[in-house]
C-alpha cells in the first residue's frame, strides 16, 4: 500500500463539513483507496491529497467544535444579557429519551374560526441555499389546541458572526402560549431543529424557566447520496424539512433493521503488539489472507488491497499505539479465516521489519453488539457535548445507515470498502431534524412562556457564495399564531443583502407576515486568514 492510498484513507475519514469548507464546489471526492493500477485511480488519488492538503488545516478544529463555541458565548456578555440566556442556563440538563412523534399533528383552528396559517404561502426561495444550518422552525404542540393562540418574539444577534472567523448567531426564541378557555389545558410541546450530531449546536428549552421532564429525540438522516453514490447530500431546499415535520422520518431508535444473513460478525483484530527499537514512524502492520471475492468485510484500519481472493488490510503501527483505531476487521458469513500477520517498513508492503508482530484475536459477535462496542471506543475517545445523546442511541444511528453497505438494502458506492470510523462519522455529520419535548399544562385563561436559547452556525448559500439565515413562520406547526415578531442585532459594520426582510437599521425589530412560510437574509462579511473582515473591493 502506497502512502498516497494511506493518505487517501485518512481523508475518507474526515468531516465532510470540514471538506465542504475547503471546497466550493459541491461534488467532490471522498472514497476509501483500492489498490490498482490503472491510471486514472492514481490520478484520483493524487487529486484526493491536493484535496487533502488545502483542508488538513481545517481538521486541527476537530470533529466536535463546541469547546470553540463556549468560548464564543463566554466572550459575549452583551448577548447573555439581551438573549435572558441566563434564564435558560438555569435549566439541569437531562439524559431522558423519547421517540420521534409518529406524524406532526393537524392543524386545528381555533373557536373563533381562523384557519390554519400553515396552508398560506409559497415554499419557493430566491435567496440561495441552505447548508450547514436548518431554518429556524417554530414550536408544534400535541394535544387539545383548541383555544389556544400563539405570539412568537424570535431575537437574532448576528454581532459574533461579523467579528469571528468562526463566529455564530446567538438565538431566542420566545413563545407565549394563551389558554382562552375557562379549562386547564396539558399539551406536549416540541421544538425542532434541523442539525447534526457532531455540529456543536447547542438548543436549551423551558416552559416557565423549567425544563423538568424534557426528553430530547432525533431522526433519521433527511437527506441521502450524491448521484453517483460517492458522497454524502445535505438538505438544500424545503421539501428535505417538510418531508421530516411531516413524520416521514423515523426516529433513529425505531424500526432498527435486521439484516438477514449478517446477524452475526466475526472479529478479527491485532493483540499482543511487539514493537521493535528504533520501528519507523512509517511501519505497518498486515492481515493477509485468501477469501472468495464477494465476501463482505468491514475495516477499522487505514488500507485495503484487493487482488481478486488475495486481500490485504494493514494499518500504521503509530496507530495502534496510540489506540485511534483496534486494528480489526470485522467479517460476515462464518467462514475461518487463515490470517497471516506481517510488519513492513512502510505503506508499500514491500520490506519486512524484522521484530514487528502481533497476534490475532477472534471474536463472534452478534451486529448489534459489535456496533455498540465500536461506537463507545469512538465516543470515549471523541466525547459527545450533549449529554442528552447516548452511544446507545448512536450505535442505533450506526445500524441505521449500514442499511447503505453491502449488507443493507440501498448500497451506495462510498462503502464499497467500508471503514468503520467513516460509518461513524458520516453518522455523526448527517443532517437530521432534533426535536426537544416537554409537558406543559396551561391554565385556564392564563399563559405559558417557552423559551428556547441556541447557538446557531449560519446557513450557507452556493449560488450567492454567501452566509446567512433562514427563519419559517409555520411550517410543520400546528399553533395558531396571532403575531411573530424578528429582532436582528448586527454591528455597525454589518450590511443585509438579498434578504426578503425589510431592516435598516443594525437592529430593529419587524413583524412576520403569516402568510409568508419562511424569511431569509444574507449577511455581507468576508473574512482575511486573520479574522479581519476585507473591504468589499478587495474581495473580488
Amino acid at each position: 500500500m502506497t502512502p498516497n492510498e494511506k493518505l487517501l484513507a485518512a481523508i475518507g475519514e474526515i468531516d465532510d463539513d470540514l471538506i465542504l469548507e475547503a471546497d466550493d464546489e459541491r461534488r467532490r471526492i471522498l472514497s476509501l483507496p483500492r489498490r490498482t493500477h490503472s491510471p486514472w485511480k492514481k490520478a484520483m488519488i493524487t487529486a484526493a491529497c491536493f484535496l487533502f492538503c488545502f483542508a488538513a488545516w481545517q481538521f486541527a478544529g476537530g470533529l466536535f467544535r463546541a469547546k470553540g463555541a463556549d468560548q464564543n458565548a463566554s466572550a459575549s456578555p452583551d448577548l447573555k444579557n439581551d438573549l435572558t440566556v441566563a434564564e435558560a442556563e438555569e435549566s439541569a440538563e437531562t439524559e431522558s429519551w423519547e421517540e420521534a412523534p409518529a406524524e406532526a399533528q393537524s392543524s386545528e383552528a381555533l373557536n373563533d374560526g381562523k384557519e390554519n396559517q400553515a396552508n398560506g404561502g409559497q415554499l419557493e426561495k430566491t435567496g440561495g441555499s441552505m447548508h450547514y444550518a436548518a431554518p429556524l422552525l417554530p414550536l408544534n404542540v400535541e394535544g387539545d389546541s383548541q383555544g389556544i393562540s400563539a405570539e412568537r418574539e424570535l431575537y437574532v444577534n448576528a454581532e459574533d458572526y461579523y467579528r469571528e472567523s468562526a463566529g455564530k448567531l446567538y438565538i431566542s426564541d420566545k413563545y407565549l402560549l394563551t389558554n382562552t378557555t375557562e379549562e386547564e389545558k396539558t399539551l406536549l410541546i416540541s421544538y425542532p431543529y434541523g442539525t447534526s450530531v457532531s455540529s456543536g449546536e447547542e438548543v436549551k428549552m423551558s416552559a416557565d424557566g423549567s425544563d423538568e421532564g424534557q426528553k430530547l429525540c432525533f431522526s433519521q438522516p433527511i437527506s441521502g447520496f450524491s448521484e453517483e453514490g460517492m458522497n454524502l447530500e445535505y438538505a438544500a431546499g424545503w421539501e428535505d424539512y417538510s418531508t421530516a415535520l411531516n413524520g416521514q422520518t423515523d426516529a433513529v431508535n425505531e424500526n432498527i433493521p435486521i439484516y438477514e444473513g449478517y446477524e452475526t460478525v466475526t472479529v478479527y483484530e491485532f493483540t499482543d503488539l511487539q514493537v521493535p527499537e528504533n520501528c519507523p514512524e512509517t511501519a505497518t502492520l498486515s492481515m493477509e489472507f485468501r477469501c472468495p471475492e464477494d465476501m463482505v468485510i468491514f475495516i477499522d484500519l487505514n488500507g485495503v488491497s484487493i487482488d481478486g481472493e488475495q486481500r490485504i488490510y494493514d494499518v500504521f503501527v503509530k496507530e495502534l499505539e496510540r489506540g485511534s483505531m483496534s486494528g480489526s476487521i470485522w467479517v460476515f458469513g462464518g467462514n475461518e479465516l487463515d490470517i497471516t500477520v506481517k510488519g513492513y517498513t512502510d505503506g508499500s508492503n514491500t520490506t519486512v521489519l524484522p521484530g514487528l508482530s502481533a497476534n490475532i484475536k477472534q471474536t463472534e459477535l452478534p451486529l448489534s453488539e459489535a456496533v455498540k462496542r465500536v461506537v463507545e471506543e469512538f465516543l470515549q475517545k471523541n466525547p459527545l457535548e450533549d449529554s442528552r445523546i447516548s452511544s446507545d442511541h448512536i450505535a442505533a444511528a450506526v445500524l441505521q445507515q449500514l442499511n447503505y453497505s453491502q449488507i443493507g438494502n440501498d448500497p451506495q458506492s462510498r462503502y464499497d470498502v467500508l471503514s468503520i470510523q467513516m460509518l461513524i462519522q458520516d453518522t455523526l455529520s448527517a443532517q437530521r431534524i432534533f426535536t426537544l419535548t416537554q409537558e406543559v399544562t396551561i391554565p385556564a385563561n392564563g399563559s405559558t412562556e417557552i423559551l428556547v436559547t441556541s447557538e446557531k452556525r449560519p446557513s450557507y448559500g452556493y449560488e450567492s457564495r454567501q452566509m446567512g439565515i433562514d427563519i419559517a413562520t409555520t411550517l410543520g406547526s400546528s399553533l395558531c399564531f396571532d403575531r411573530q415578531t424578528l429582532t436582528l442585532r448586527q454591528p455597525e459594520e454589518g450590511t443585509l443583502t438579498d434578504s426578503n426582510l425589510d431592516l435598516s437599521q443594525q437592529e430593529e425589530s419587524v413583524e412576520l407576515d403569516l402568510s409568508t412560510v419562511y424569511y431569509y437574509a444574507n449577511f455581507d462579511r468576508i473574512l482575511t486568514c486573520d479574522g479581519l473582515p476585507l473591504a468589499k473591493d478587495d474581495s473580488k
